[in-house]
């Protein structure tokens, strides 16, 4: 359906927008990194679960890269995910 368009009824009538359905859409997700780096994927069909849980393995992969790459030391093969959670915090807007 498009966003903005300019319709038109009888005074009194509600204006009905007949629009056919169609599958051509995009599904789209992002992330915002604590550095403010945006990542964005696509995709043909909804998303569900496995999308978003495979989404956010990338991203977390790609800002562990990012981190690693900017201290310059080895990372330790030991890092759990507990130690991932408090690196990573949540955006304000999510706690309140």
């Amino acid at each position: 359906m498009p966003l903005a368009v300019r319709t038109w009824a009888p005074c009194g009538q509600t204006p009905v927008l007949r629009v056919p359905l169609t599958h051509d859409h995009l599904a789209a997700i992002g992330g915002l990194t604590p550095d403010g780096r945006l990542f964005l994927q696509t995709q043909d069909h909804a998303y569900r679960s496995p999308d978003v849980v495979r989404f956010l393995q990338v991203l977390l992969r790609k800002v562990e890269r990012a981190d690693h790459h900017d201290e310059g030391e080895p990372r330790d093969e030991c890092d759990d995910a507990e130690n991932r959670r408090t690196r990573m915090p949540a955006p304000a807007a999510a706690i309140a």
